[in-house]
């Protein structure tokens, strides 16, 4: 299957389906995941042991925890990899899909078009649609479940495909020193020099800064170092909008 899903837009589209229910199974189902039972079995047991299998919840777990030092180093590929493929697809996504479907078919119906098909051709486009209008979006827990997807974007712009495709000469050509030692380092850098950046790439990190600043819940760095400050500054601040930050 990771054959198939490398050469997911190469292959027929009957293959390409059939391909999408497999991987749709295995991210609802770790246990259908055969290598990421093996390598995550122990992992699982120590982070993530009271989670009920089903719905996606142990794979949300294990990203939750990925930069725990106890999770084994194997699991934190696969877990990284399960990430970068959900990115890719709504509607393999089963938590976030299930809250999100309303406001998606309301906000993003070509989008969702795309995706309904399940042939791994909407490159991530109803998500980021959904991100660009967040404050529309009716579904608290909807909010809740694609801000965490947001702030895994912001984090690494690479996650989102089409950023990554439109970005890519700018990386080769601009950071490449930084190339291969991290998404964080290349996105650093492409940020650095955004006026140097093509237009395609500079407006898909424009859109991911913006969402970065727009919310200090979804830039975990920032949440990070300056969780005392709003505590002591803004605590009456209500989160979002820009407003804490």
């Amino acid at each position: 299957h990771n054959c198939l899903f490398k050469h997911r837009k190469d292959i027929s589209q009957d293959c390409a389906a059939a391909e999408f229910q497999n991987q749709a199974i295995q991210a609802a189902d770790i246990r259908a995941h055969p290598k990421a039972m093996q390598v995550c079995a122990s992992s699982i047991d120590k982070l993530c042991k009271d989670v009920h299998m089903g719905e996606g919840r142990v794979w949300a777990c294990l990203e939750q925890a990925k930069d725990n030092p106890e999770m084994a180093g194997d699991c934190v590929v696969v877990v990284k990899e399960h990430i970068n493929l959900k990115h890719t697809e709504f509607n393999l996504n089963p938590l976030l899909s299930k809250l999100c479907v309303l406001d998606a078919r309301q906000l993003c119906p070509n989008e969702m078009i795309a995706a309904d098909a399940k042939d791994f051709t909407s490159d991530g486009k109803v998500m980021t649609c959904l991100m660009g209008q967040a404050v529309a979006v009716t579904n608290m827990a909807c909010k809740a479940s694609l801000r965490r997807k947001t702030s895994q974007r912001v984090a690494n712009f690479q996650l989102d495909p089409l950023a990554k495709l439109a970005c890519a000469k700018d990386v080769a050509t601009l950071c490449s020193s930084e190339k291969d030692k991290g998404s964080g380092l290349e996105q650093t850098c492409l940020q650095r020099n955004i006026q140097k950046l093509s237009d395609a790439c500079r407006k898909k990190q424009m859109f991911y800064m913006g969402l970065g600043s727009s919310d200090i819940r979804i830039s975990a760095d920032l949440s990070k170092a300056c969780a005392s400050a709003q505590k002591t500054f803004c605590s009456d601040e209500h989160e979002g909008g820009g407003r804490v930050i």
